[in-house]
């Protein structure tokens, strides 16, 4: 064909010949003309109407080499793979018939529909060239993408086929799209988004092996469950909810916006590999959500759910922590889970539930609560400035870790397990503890207590001085015994009762310019110091002393028989008229002195009783 050959039928017809010369095709029947024949022909095809069909359901069948002018239909129908290079336009549709895979390598504009019938529907074929036409495709089969290099895809995809990222390169999609099957990721990249608000994935899962990114400047929610070994990437500067229930291995990489995990309900999860942050994740469900994952970079960390998301990866971070909605607890009760190395602004609620020893040097601020959850030993030693409640349900919190930084916030304590002072400077705690836990003084240095505390466990001191009052009129002990192994100070300026009883070691101190009564039963064995003020023992009442008293003397008279008595000179008989011992005796007379008798010659006297 040399010139023009024209098929003009309004039924089926398969054209078998081998086609080939420098002439034009020309479809004009309305038509289904098959061509299965091995065609060469290097003029154009046009489709004037009626079908055009490349093959007929076989191995064999093609177009020539020039391009197609396509206002009607043309359709792909072989049970094998053939490459198209032909470059179609047109305002007609394109259908993909048979069940083997048709290349489209060709720079195509055709504006008609795109149908995915049977097979595979592949754009590319490893190159760089390939593209469909610019109107929606309905997939109700395969549609895959294989290129090497950047692709744009705005087509709307529907349908219920699956669509498939086998090429090098990145394709992206910005179309609406909402095909129902599985998303799978062999190689390259599936973009979702060019940094615009359009392009979403469909409705079925994602198998990802390798990258499946997120480029959307407004607000995408994903619902689609992600899978395989493959990383995800947030590049865009909106936020994107996670939503699925995701196990993808690979890691996460948020370079700017968010990432979102949940949209404020019970599902969304990331994949199992660490995340490098470096703009925003944040975690948003109702329920509890435990995060794993070790999560690192210059990035910042919300939550912003009502539920409990428990961080039990090794994470290093630096960016803030905002904590604006619900619970973000450290650890769940193992020995894993940190937060990252920068401030966290907390306004509802931060805890800590590790089993083992933790030191947290975060600065902590916010309107938010504090709780110590976990068995182990959780230590402040940020300047913290949180102004909510500071509970201990479990372990120890422990201001300060042996030096001079640690704080709690100014809000009140409530502790049921153990509150811990380990600082090796001076500090003031204004905070009123309340609770049934023990509170204990573990620094070199000199703890303050100046709120009205009324917790119900047992004080210990067992290092540096710990100090009720600052000098003004307020501060308390709580309400149990002190084991004192150290100092304890009283330094207030007004009267004070300290009922406890005081034993230990340890020293106390009188400082304060007030009166401190003592009404305990103590046995503490150190010194007892009073610089200043009034050191009272007892209130008045029957409470026992402080040291054990001395034997006491005996304050009776010794008997007269052993007093040392001069003789007395013989007497008569004793008449009843008569004294029964001389004038001259040591003893209280009953009558007038008689006159004194003559001294006869002196005898033995019996000894008087007593």
């Amino acid at each position: 064909n040399n010139a023009t050959l024209a098929f003009n039928r309004s039924d089926a017809i398969t054209v078998a010949n081998a086609i080939s010369g420098t002439g034009a095709l020309t479809q004009l029947g309305t038509g289904t003309t098959s061509l299965t024949g091995a065609n060469n022909y290097s003029g154009t095809t046009t489709i004037s109407a009626g079908t055009l069909s490349v093959g007929a359901g076989s191995t064999s069948g093609a177009l020539g080499t020039g391009s197609v002018t396509n206002n009607a239909t043309l359709q792909f129908n072989r049970s094998d793979a053939v490459t198209i290079a032909n470059v179609i336009s047109g305002t007609g549709a394109l259908t993909q018939a048979g069940t083997g895979t048709t290349s489209l390598t060709g720079a195509n504009s055709y504006s008609g529909s795109t149908t995915i019938s049977a097979g595979t529907l592949q754009v590319g074929a490893g190159g760089t060239a390939g593209t469909l036409g610019t109107a929606g495709v309905t997939n109700n089969a395969t549609l895959a993408f294989k290129r090497s290099d950047a692709i744009t895809v705005a087509n709307a995809i529907s349908g219920t086929g699956a669509l498939t990222q086998l090429g090098t390169g990145t394709t992206s999609l910005i179309g609406a799209n909402g095909y129902s099957s599985m998303t799978t990721i062999s190689a390259g990249t599936l973009n979702i988004g060019t940094g615009g608000t359009s392009g979403t994935l469909g409705t079925g899962s994602v198998a990802n092996s390798a990258t499946l990114q997120f480029n959307r400047s407004d607000a995408l929610t994903v619902v689609n469950a992600i899978s395989g070994t493959g990383v995800v990437n947030q590049i865009g500067a909106g936020t994107t909810s996670l939503a699925g229930a995701n196990t993808y291995s690979g890691g996460t990489t948020i370079s700017a916006g968010t990432l979102q995990i949940g949209d404020g309900g019970t599902a969304g999860t990331l994949g199992s590999g660490a995340v490098v942050n470096n703009a925003a994740l944040a975690f948003n469900r109702s329920d509890t959500l435990t995060v794993s994952s070790d999560i690192s970079g210059t990035g910042t960390v919300t939550n912003l759910g009502t539920g409990l998301t428990a961080l039990t990866g090794t994470n290093s971070y630096s960016g803030a922590t905002m904590i604006s909605s619900g619970t973000l607890q450290v650890g769940a009760g193992g020995t894993a889970g940190t937060l990252g190395t920068g401030g966290v602004t907390n306004n509802a609620a931060l805890a800590f539930n590790r089993s083992d020893a933790i030191t947290v040097a975060n600065t902590i601020s916010g309107t938010g609560t504090l709780a110590q959850a976990g068995t182990g030993t959780t230590s402040l030693t940020g300047a913290n400035s949180y102004s909510g409640t500071t509970t201990i349900s479990g372990g120890i919190l422990q201001v300060g870790a042996g030096g001079t930084a640690g704080t709690l916030g100014s809000g009140a304590v409530t502790n049921n397990a153990t509150l811990a002072f380990n600082r090796s400077d001076a500090i003031t705690v204004a905070n009123a503890i309340s609770g049934t836990g023990a509170l204990t003084q573990l620094g070199a240095d000199t703890t303050s207590l100046t709120g009205a505390n009324s917790y119900s466990g047992t004080t210990t001191i067992s290092g540096g001085t710990l100090q009720v009052g600052d000098g003004g009129t307020s501060g308390t002990l709580g309400t149990a015994a002190v084991a004192n192994n150290a100092t304890l100070a009283f330094n207030r300026s007004d009267a004070i009762t300290i009922a406890n009883a005081i034993s230990g070691t340890g020293t106390l101190t009188q400082l304060g310019a007030g009166t401190t009564s003592l009404t305990g039963t103590n046995t503490y064995s150190g010194t007892t110091t009073i610089s200043a003020g009034t050191l009272q023992v007892g209130d008045g009442g029957t409470v026992a002393p402080t040291a054990t008293p001395a034997p006491r003397r005996s304050r009776r008279a010794p008997c007269r028989s052993a007093m040392a008595v001069p003789p007395a000179p013989w007497a008569p008989p004793v008449s009843p008229t008569t004294p029964p011992w001389p004038s001259t005796a040591r003893m209280p007379s009953r009558s007038p002195t008689p006159s004194p008798a003559p001294a006869p010659s002196p005898r033995p006297v019996p000894a008087r009783p007593a």
